[in-house]
């Protein structure tokens, strides 16, 4: 995937034409809302430290979007490059945002096709290490369901604490998207899943306890270093979604530490999981659900869960993770 701030124009219209939506790590802003303006530069400083509080993630300004899809629909006319400078914007994040937030990227974008003579501005703002970061208006902000809100106190003290303690997270990675028949049926293949963990703190992680959940619509034909559980289910939306629970512990000598930005597999024997697909049928789209928890010392506890889609013989994982609330507002217009 391109970094963000390599992206260009084609890239922000290829977002259009894909119908993307934004998530916890991406944000569609008007070129309105870069202005030289107490209000919009405290707008600003709430929006890029939520981001740097919460997962990190990237503001597009200058794209317009579908207020009730939160999809973008195109690129607005852009910010004159000469009244609104790279620069200023820099000096506006800094000087509005305690503490500073370091490893920010800034990136004008040429409107060439749409707009001559004016620019986008893409702002990556990575996971922050060092927070909390408190806005212009004195308050703390984290990213929750597509907007920027106030964090509630005990939230701002785990935060002065992230860069002291593991922060753990699984990536579930699908290595062929593509489903394959048996010969002569309408039975699926089982298709592999790669399931890994990172640390995004400093602080490694010499224990874990680590909990995946399987959608019950999808057969588990390996899952070779991991117990296989009863099955349970999650309530969504007031509906129960039943789901089956793979787990491991990770500890040291037998492991490694988990340490910052290496990713290591759960399984045992790095084994790729196997899963299957119910039999084909007639329906073009499915939707499943696949979730992990993991729970290590001094770390909160973390549960997410993200959407694996089938489209005729074609699979895909969204890259969104949500936590239960966040899954449950949207539960049925995902197609459950």
């Amino acid at each position: 995937m391109t970094n963000p701030w390599e992206w260009d124009e084609e890239y922000l219209l290829g977002l259009v034409d894909a119908k993307t939506t934004e998530s916890i790590e991406l944000e569609f802003k008007e070129s309105a809302s870069l202005q030289n303006t107490d209000r919009k530069k405290e707008e600003i400083s709430k929006d890029v430290s939520a981001f740097a509080n919460s997962a990190g993630g990237v503001l597009i300004y200058g794209m317009k979007e579908d207020r009730q899809t939160h999809v973008a629909t195109g690129l607005d006319m852009g910010s004159d490059p000469s009244a609104i400078t790279k620069e200023w914007l820099e000096q506006v994040i800094n000087s509005n945002i305690h503490r500073r937030i370091d490893g920010i990227r800034i990136h004008q974008v040429e409107l060439i096709k749409t707009s001559p003579g004016k620019v986008a501005y893409i702002v990556y703002v990575p996971q922050s290490t060092r927070a909390a970061h408190q806005a212009a208006n004195n308050k703390y902000y984290k990213r929750y369901n597509f907007q920027s809100v106030p964090m509630e106190e005990y939230e701002v003290r785990d935060l002065y604490g992230r860069g002291e303690t593991p922060d753990l997270r699984i990536q579930f990675i699908l290595l062929n998207n593509k489903l394959t028949l048996t010969q002569d049926t309408t039975e699926y293949e089982p298709f592999e899943l790669h399931i890994a963990i990172t640390n995004d703190a400093l602080e490694p992680a010499n224990y874990a306890i680590i909990n995946v959940y399987i959608d019950d619509g999808l057969s588990i034909v390996n899952a070779r270093g991991l117990t296989v559980g009863e099955g349970l289910a999650f309530t969504f939306a007031n509906t129960l979604h039943p789901v089956t629970m793979l787990s491991t512990n990770w500890g040291i000598p037998g492991r490694l530490p988990i340490f910052k930005e290496a990713n290591f597999t759960i399984t045992n024997s790095n084994d790729n999981i196997l899963l299957k697909m119910p039999k084909k049928e007639q329906t073009t789209e499915q939707v499943y659900i696949l979730g992990y928890e993991i729970k290590s010392p001094r770390m909160t506890a973390k549960l997410a869960f993200t959407i694996l889609t089938k489209t005729e013989d074609t699979i895909s994982l969204s890259g969104q993770y949500l936590n239960g609330e966040e899954l449950g507002a949207n539960y049925h217009e995902m197609g459950f």
